[in-house]
């Protein structure tokens, strides 16, 4: 029964992957070049839909937790993308585009905490790591496989052709829905009693290694993947003059290498400890920052860049995600997962804004100086995270050997 439900989760994973990667890596050039957004205003849209996210993380986490209802919030988190999909592509003016921001936001939100409590219940220690690995595996198949199909659909003289996109994007979100709407109902026995439940929110801060991992989470999803849909692409488009071709040629590479790696690396980490594979993935977000400055090599150095970051998320994925399970108790793993996707949805929703002023005002040198500091911040936090954990949470677990 494990087995068949992580195979349900992960095919579901991997169709949403799809649409994500047909829409993503071109919103900021529909939004600037089709319909003629400011930098800034397409910052300010992305993160709205990051801030909408974030607000419908905690209802999630607390419903799964108490209820269980995780098929309600997957039919309308799934649903809704559909239609705020659609949405985009009808998105004329500012406020349309916000309105479809909004709502993708608020149903992305519901869907995280679901996907992950699942995760969790379908996996055990020794083959969490495997799982999440392959999800991420899959994931950039699918998005690798959406942003390469993409790019020879797009043309910015033709809006009709981003209609198009975001269409094919819709009908792929729904048989998630069908997917998620099915799966047994998940086993809520062990209630935690209200009186301590009121002091959910309080135990994250609490609770040192909790603490540690969503300062780490932050550091992380801000110096990355908040920039990924606009810090990055614009300083591609604006700076080194790439074409939504290069850019999507390069988000191909990044999510080619995660495909090819990614199965290679979970066996590569498997014993060693999490924090020092985490400081290893800062270290190669840092070389592809160094690449990033290299204007001269134009196409060449965009792919570069997004090459090393992919080295750096395989490593991310076996040592990181995973810890919401070793540190959440059984019966909170709904608020934890919640918890976690939160502060990276903040980190999400500030890194767009601060990647569209920064480039809005042409301050490129500073944008990557930042980006440089941050990634050092985050590779010392890592180093320093081994003292909040047992030496059995920090050590990537390996597979249990098969009987024979």
């Amino acid at each position: 029964m494990r087995r068949s439900g992580l195979r349900r989760i992960q095919l579901a994973c991997l169709l949403r992957a799809v649409t994500a990667g047909l829409t993503a890596p071109y919103l900021y050039v529909y939004l600037t070049q089709v319909r003629n957004f400011s930098a800034s205003t397409a910052g300010v849209i992305f993160t709205l839909q990051a801030l909408s996210m974030m607000g419908t993380l905690p209802l999630a986490g607390r419903i799964i937790d108490r209820s269980g209802r995780h098929r309600a919030i997957a039919i309308c988190g799934a649903g809704g993308a559909v239609l705020s999909t659609c949405g985009f592509a009808l998105a004329a003016d500012v406020p349309a585009a916000m309105t479809a921001a909004v709502a993708m936001g608020a149903c992305f939100g519901l869907s995280q905490p679901v996907n992950a409590t699942l995760i969790i219940r379908y996996t055990i220690r020794q083959t969490r790591p495997g799982a999440y690995s392959t999800l991420f595996w899959l994931q950039n198949l699918g998005a690798g496989l959406g942003a390469l199909l993409g790019g020879e659909i797009v043309d910015v003289t033709k809006p009709s052709t981003f209609v198009i996109l975001f269409a094919i994007g819709a009908i792929l979100l729904l048989p998630p829905a069908v997917i998620f709407a099915t799966m047994p109902a998940l086993d809520n026995s062990r209630m935690r009693p209200r009186s301590v439940r009121h002091g959910i929110k309080l135990m994250f801060w609490r609770d040192p290694p909790m603490r540690y991992l969503l300062l780490l989470n932050a550091v992380v999803f801000f110096v990355t993947y908040g920039q990924f849909e606009v810090g990055i692409v614009a300083y591609a488009a604006d700076v080194q003059h790439a074409s939504p071709q290069v850019i999507g040629i390069a988000m191909t590479t990044n999510f080619a290498l995660i495909v090819l790696l990614q199965p290679f690396t979970v066996k590569l980490v498997q014993h060693h400890r999490r924090n020092r594979v985490l400081a290893i993935a800062g270290t190669a977000w840092l070389a592809s920052w160094a690449v990033m400055t290299m204007n001269a090599l134009a196409a060449a150095s965009v792919i570069a860049t997004y090459a090393l970051l992919g080295l750096g998320e395989v490593l991310l994925s076996p040592a990181m995600e995973p810890l919401v399970a070793e540190l959440a108790p059984a019966d909170l793993i709904g608020s934890y997962a919640a918890a976690i996707a939160m502060v990276r949805q903040i980190a999400i929703a500030v890194g767009p804004i601060f990647g569209g002023i920064m480039h809005g005002f042409h301050l490129y040198n500073a944008f990557l100086a930042s980006l440089i500091a941050c990634t050092l911040f985050m590779i010392t936090l890592a180093f320093r995270f081994h003292r909040h954990l047992t030496p059995s949470q920090n050590r990537i677990a390996a597979p249990a050997p098969k009987r024979t």
